[in-house]
């Protein structure tokens, strides 16, 4: 007999003997060290992933180049001329997960994670909705069930889901006695921040309808201020964020391995001269000094006129000769250390200027807008210096450092004071918050320029790459797959918001 003749047959007795002392197949084939379930800790991780998500040649990028704080000089981008396209329907598999998620708790842990489940639903779904118009909202997440192709809900319709599911976050975590599990965030599963954090989403939402005040079935304004007297965040502390560490997989957006993408951004004249304007010490923070100033015009890296900015509507080509020879500024070298700053989603600064910009519009009786918009200035400081500080390098401030008794006499800067003109005012909110959202809370400075028009971002019609070369497209378009799968639904919500079709320039109702 062979030796392979053997082994064959030896094999075939081994399987014989194992199945008749089993009886059973099924029995055989069960690994007794491996799970039948995931845990619901580990679907958090996953839906959390979006805290991290972008880097500098993704959302996190492309987004700083619509809204002008810098131009990009490898490779030119449309997004930098303000010509965009589709926005990708690819968040509604992960939701889908909530529901496993919900099933696989005791009574113990529904309220924690039906909380975090609704967090992540509702501030991903108003993302989407923000920039696409209706969505499907009431039947989504139903594809298990066989609907695969749910109707599009009105923008308004869903606004007053997504208000109503937030309203039960925070109830379910009101009720939680134990923590979230698999947070990886820094709010490390405490479900007093996880609630105080989803008052801030709502009180986003509802900022971001500023322009619905008159709308009676939705009632913003009494909204806002239910909402404003429950539990907020009280620091920088309490942030959706996330601290990177000199690890891989755990490292800063702009940090990249072997590569120094830092090199390719010009920040805009306009976001720095800004920030000239207020004398703020955040520009020594945020910037480096043009090489071309302190190497041929001998200024100091402490002198405001070595900051120079490149203007963001410029030519491509007329760009790259500025970036060869030094001639703006780039990001802070401080974005290239793999710790770099902690990257926020949501956050105290951001709430200030919110509550700020509610109590100027008369949402909070018995509050003014000066409280809150002081608060976050000194806020969005704080957070920038002691995120530096971490860093243990006085280079990444350039010799203006951003004390606390800085920080106190800058409160008082006369170019920062409000003065009791509604129109005057909110721009200056909204340009503090804007200065206080550089490389934090991706998209408001979006939202906040389409609703308000502040800033008032530059536009040149002769490099203006949207169709209509005087402004800045207002929403994205739906994506193509959406045609493919669920085509009748989608023309019919296409149809009834904007007359001229799919297009970059129609208004959706939020803005109108």
């Amino acid at each position: 007999m062979s030796i392979k003749k053997y082994l064959q047959l030896l094999l075939l007795a081994a399987v014989m003997f194992n199945a008749s002392c089993t009886g059973n197949f099924d029995e055989l084939n069960d690994n007794p060290n491996a799970t039948t379930q995931v845990p619901p800790s580990m679907i958090v991780t996953n839906m959390l992933s979006f805290v991290k998500q972008g880097d500098q040649r993704g959302d996190m990028g492309m987004e700083h180049l619509l809204t002008k704080y810098m131009s990009w000089v490898e490779n030119m981008k449309d997004i930098q001329y303000n010509r965009i396209g589709e926005k990708a329907f690819d968040v509604y598999p992960g939701l889908s997960n909530i529901e496993k998620m919900i099933g696989y708790t005791d009574e113990a842990s529904y309220d924690p994670y039906m909380g975090v489940g609704l967090f992540v639903k509702t501030f991903r779904l108003f993302q989407l909705s923000a920039y696409v118009g209706d969505i499907p909202y009431s039947e989504a997440l139903l594809g298990e069930t066989g609907l695969l192709a749910p109707k599009y809900d009105t923008q308004k319709e869903v606004m007053r889901q997504i208000l109503a599911e937030q309203d039960a976050a925070y109830n379910h975590f009101n009720k939680a006695t134990i923590p979230v599990g698999g947070d990886f965030t820094d709010l490390n599963g405490d479900v007093d921040k996880w609630k105080r954090v989803v008052n801030l989403a709502e009180l986003r939402v509802l900022i971001n309808l500023s322009k619905k005040e008159s709308d009676t079935d939705l009632n913003i304004k009494a909204k806002f201020a239910e909402v404003a007297s429950r539990p907020l965040l009280e620091s920088n502390d309490g942030n959706l964020k996330l601290t990177f560490k000199n690890a891989s997989g755990m490292w800063s957006p702009w940090y990249v391995q072997n590569g120094f993408y830092l090199e390719y951004q010009l920040l805009s004249d306009f976001f720095i001269d800004m920030m000239k304007k207020y004398d703020d010490y955040r520009l020594f923070y945020y910037a480096e000094p043009a090489k071309y100033e302190t190497e041929t015009n001998g200024r100091s890296e402490s002198d405001w006129e070595a900051y120079v900015g490149a203007d963001p509507t410029l030519q491509y080509a007329d760009l790259t000769p500025i970036a060869a020879e030094g001639k703006a500024s780039g990001m802070n070298l401080r974005y290239k250390d793999p710790v770099g700053e902690p990257w926020s989603r949501l956050g105290y600064t951001q709430q200030c200027f919110i509550l700020a910009e509610g109590a100027l519009r008369g949402w909070l009786p018995g509050k003014t807008a000066e409280e809150y918009y002081k608060k976050g200035i000194e806020a969005g400081m704080k957070f920038t210096r002691d995120a530096t500080a971490l860093l243990n390098n006085p280079d990444f401030y350039h010799g203006r450092e951003m004390t606390d008794t800085y920080i106190a006499d800058h409160l008082n800067h006369p170019s920062l004071q409000l003065t009791g003109n509604f129109e005057s005012d909110l721009l200056k909110i909204v340009e503090q918050k804007y200065i206080a959202s550089f490389m934090q809370f991706l998209t408001d400075q979006y939202l906040d320029y389409r609703r308000t028009g502040y800033p008032a971002l530059p536009i040149d019609p002769s490099t203006n790459m949207n169709t209509m070369t005087d402004r800045l497209p207002v929403r994205y378009l739906y994506p193509q797959k959406e045609r493919t799968t669920n085509l009748t639904n989608l023309e019919e919500a296409i149809n009834r918001q904007y007359p001229k079709g799919d297009d970059v320039n129609e208004v959706m109702w939020i803005l109108k």
